[in-house]
């Protein structure tokens, strides 16, 4: 039976549209949150390359407002040195612990490299599990798919192959 569902919801900041259609966008993510009774969560995304804007800052001030339980997935980190990342994570968590309603585990992901990616797909699993489910066991059979490793690397060694929770996060290569 279907337990989750993602739902892309437009970007709120950087987007090649006319402001009218961005604050119509922007009133209906709101609608959405205020109004989804079986919301689960909202996965704030955030590119690695450029950290916490406003616009993420006012964002995340709205889904607090309608108490939307949210989570921030930094993507494309590949395309970062780990000191800007490093800083960019710990300016991002002084603004997260500000929220009741904000996970404190902030994902790091690289559709291109495959970091991070057995996390979320693990945070989208527990997010779809009944209280009366169990938590997969290594010593039963086939685990669910979405707890199954992603793949990290091809068989040739090189990039690793595309897969279906590479798109759960941002998709694409992002470059």
């Amino acid at each position: 039976p279907r337990r989750l569902m993602l739902a892309d919801l437009p970007g709120y900041g950087f987007a090649f549209a006319n402001p009218h259609k961005m604050e119509t966008w922007k009133l209906l993510m709101d609608q959405y949150t205020r109004q989804r009774k079986s919301l689960k969560r909202v996965f704030v995304l955030l590119d690695a390359r450029h950290g916490l804007k406003v616009s993420d800052g006012e964002f995340m001030d709205r889904l607090e407002a309608s108490k939307t339980s949210f989570q921030v997935i930094m993507t494309k980190t590949d395309l970062v040195t780990q000191e800007d990342l490093a800083r960019r994570h710990t300016l991002l968590m002084d603004k997260l612990n500000t929220y009741s309603k904000a996970s404190k585990t902030v994902r790091m992901v690289s559709a291109y490299t495959g970091a991070g990616l057995i996390e979320v797909a693990n945070d989208l699993y527990k997010l779809s599990a009944k209280a009366t489910d169990e938590a997969p066991k290594k010593s039963q059979g086939s685990a669910p798919a979405a707890a199954r490793p992603l793949p990290t690397q091809s068989p040739a060694g090189g990039a690793p192959p595309p897969s279906r929770g590479a798109h759960v996060v941002g998709g694409g290569r992002g470059r």
